[in-house]
Formats: structure tokens, sequence, C-alpha cells
């Protein structure tokens, strides 16, 4: 029998690599029963430091914040065709850092943190990686985009405090 999880939080944004942990986590949330619940984290376009100095319309924001929750519903509609229906579906879009707002949502011991393993090892997506598994009160899994729904390169669970690596499931 599955491990109770109560939501599966997932980061994205509009990377492949990102639909493949998508595609991953909404077929773990089906087996799992779980909620899925998928965070795409945004910024204004100068960064929060130029946006605070510089304090633009309130309608810049606003719009922006529109444009993200778009995007999300796109990229849920575009990797998870046929899926959604069956899913219990919980989207977040957040400004905010990345690594801050799955955090924010993975809040629960029971919950499971899905990250991708981007290709290109950007900064910006090993330091989100890097403090989800510092700061995740729940399991994180990083999944690759190879195959169809992608494969779990490692798994992280807050007692071992290390990774595992591997596509074990």
């Amino acid at each position: 029998m599955p491990v109770r999880t109560d939501r599966v939080v997932v980061g994205v944004d509009a990377l492949l690599s990102q639909r493949a942990a998508l595609r991953w986590a909404a077929k773990e949330a089906l087996h799992r029963h779980a909620v899925l619940c998928p965070v795409l984290a945004w910024s204004p376009p100068y960064g929060e430091t130029l946006s605070a100095l510089f304090p633009g319309p309130e309608a810049a924001d606003t719009r922006c914040g529109e444009a993200a929750r778009k995007q999300l519903t796109a990229l849920c509609r575009a990797a998870l065709p046929r899926q959604a229906d069956r899913l219990d579906i919980e989207a977040v879009v957040a400004r905010a850092d990345a690594g801050r707002a799955l955090i924010a949502c993975a809040t629960h011991p029971t919950d499971l943190l899905v990250i991708s393993a981007d290709g290109d090892h950007s900064l910006r997506h090993d330091r989100t990686r890097r403090y989800c598994r510092r700061h995740a009160p729940c399991p994180v899994v990083v999944v690759g985009d190879s195959g169809p729904c992608g494969q779990v390169l490692e798994r992280w669970t807050p007692s071992s405090s290390r990774y595992s690596r591997g596509s074990a499931s």
C-alpha cells in the first residue's frame, strides 16, 4: 500500500524538463490519491529590489500575476491532457523566489515535493534544489526529463539528511 501523501507539490515553469516533472508528479498523485499542487513562482520583470526601489503602477504587478496564472493553466493543460479530469489540482501562483514558494506549499511531513533536474543545471535551479533540500519538512524527489513521464534521479528525506540516487520508486 502506498505511503499516505496529502499533496504532491511540483515546481513548474516553461522548461520542457519541468513538464516531465509535472507529468511524473501527476502520475504519483493519482497513485497516492493525493492532491496535485503545481507551483509557479514569479517576480517582477526587473526583480524585487528594483521593484521596491522604484515601484511602478499596481496594474503592472497585477498583469504579471495574471500572466503567470495563464501560463500555469496552459502548462497544466499541455502536460496533463488525459489526467486533468481525474486529478484534484490546487494550482498555486506565488510572487516569491521558487524555493520559498515550494516550501510554503509543501508544509506537512506527508507531502511530497517534486523538483525538476534541469539539463542545463542553471544556478537558479541549483539554488532552488539546495534550498528545498535544506528546508523541506517532507520527502523531496528530483525528476529528470528522460521518458514520457520523467525519471527519478534522486530522493531525499528529512530524516536521512542525504540523497539516495537512482530510479527506484
